[in-house]
């Protein structure tokens, strides 16, 4: 599959999710996952999803449509945010689990972790929450740029591991060098066919 082109919709709070859409692929992980690079990497953009230096960037929920509408990108709130305030973190949880259970047209979900670290307990809980109600999900590891190449193998062990998964269930990615974009993109034209 190939992104021609990709434009910002909208970005909505968890009451006014978009009903129009044909089929959307949610992004989800903690704050400082690299959604928003990601994103940026597969429609081979530098600006479409907002970044930052800090954690956090991502309040509500953003849409993109990606080929004229054929689908959409959705960028989910973070988790995990340690500095932000106890009421902001339950408010973005909120509106992450009222897209997940109320989406008419979500596809699948990439569940960001960190390529560097073992699963956090907020990404094992995600999954299982994923799991309970049903939801495809595939977990892409992020940030694989800055490890040794024989560090990479040894790094999807461990997150599969600490995510009860196997590893062939885990894509090991990088938004700067183009890693893994072609297995996710893969992912999805499974669920458009």
């Amino acid at each position: 599959m190939k992104i021609i082109n990709a434009k910002f919709l909208t970005t909505v709070a968890s009451q006014n999710l978009l009903q129009n859409t044909k089929c959307e692929f949610a992004f989800v992980g903690k704050s400082n996952a690299g959604k928003s690079s990601l994103i940026n990497a597969l429609t081979n953009s530098k600006s479409l999803a907002r970044t930052g230096k800090t954690a956090g960037v991502t309040k509500n929920i953003n849409y993109f449509s990606i080929n004229n509408g054929v689908f959409c990108f959705v960028d989910l709130p973070g988790y995990g945010y340690h500095t932000a305030g106890k009421q902001e973190q339950n408010k973005w949880a909120e509106i992450l689990e009222y897209y997940l259970t109320n989406s008419q047209n979500l596809k699948c979900v990439f569940v960001l972790v960190d390529g560097r670290h073992e699963p956090s307990d907020n990404d094992r809980l995600m999954l299982k929450y994923l799991n309970q109600f049903a939801i495809p999900f595939a977990v892409v590891a992020t940030k694989c740029d800055k490890l040794k190449k024989n560090d990479i193998a040894k790094n999807r062990q461990m997150i599969a591991h600490g995510l009860a998964l196997g590893e062939s269930n885990i894509i090991m990615s990088s938004s700067a060098t183009k890693l893994g974009l072609k297995e996710i993109l893969s992912v999805m034209q499974n669920f458009i066919n």
